[in-house]
């Protein structure tokens, strides 16, 4: 489920949409890989966003990739944690869909 109160455009850049105030998801990454690709896919109409903290502290957002949902691929993604965010457009609405994180591009 995405979505929360917190408006993720304070943090600047791509950022925006609502979202809780702690992850979703925390990943703990360890590895060498060419990409890492987090995407979200909402069960229904509704449209996401996404927020990732990587593990140097900066954030990487996502609104629309070639569908309304979102998309962040990051190239030979650092070691450490990192805190996953998936946002919805109005304050407090929520989102079911299915959160994924893989290496490899597929077809979507």
């Amino acid at each position: 489920m995405g979505g929360g109160g917190v408006d993720a455009s304070y943090l600047g850049g791509d950022c925006i949409g609502h979202a809780s105030s702690a992850p979703d998801l925390r990943l703990e990454w360890g590895g060498a890989s060419e990409q890492l690709l987090i995407f979200f896919v909402a069960d229904g109409p509704e449209d996401a966003s996404l927020v990732v903290s990587l593990p140097d502290g900066t954030w990487v957002c996502n609104d629309d990739s070639d569908t309304l949902d979102p998309l962040t691929v990051l190239k030979g993604p650092p070691e450490g944690r990192y805190g996953i965010w998936v946002g919805s457009f109005q304050p407090n609405q929520s989102i079911a869909g299915v959160l994924g994180i893989t290496e490899r591009r597929s077809q979507r």
